[in-house]
């Protein structure tokens, strides 16, 4: 089983980076430096790391507090990504 990732808007990436990204069961990671799906736009907008996947669970790269409200239908709970190694 896979998930598959698509940009919305692809005419504002820079040349080389794909509009779509397959993820297998274990994940990967999403950025503009040293991640599975490396994504850059035309005005440099893209964070290092944006979110890491773990068994389909996706990580904000943004800490979360308390009192952010937790997705109701998410298999497994929010935490914070480490940096893309």
């Amino acid at each position: 089983m896979n998930l598959t990732l698509v940009i919305s808007n692809p005419a504002q990436l820079l040349h080389g980076c794909q509009p779509t990204h397959r993820f297998a069961l274990h994940g990967g990671s999403i950025g503009s430096a040293d991640c599975d799906w490396l994504l850059n736009d035309r005005s440099h907008s893209v964070r290092p790391t944006i979110a890491r996947s773990t068994g389909w669970a996706i990580a904000p790269a943004s800490p979360i507090t308390a009192a952010t409200p937790m997705p109701t239908a998410m298999p497994c709970p929010w935490a914070v990504a480490p940096p893309c190694s």
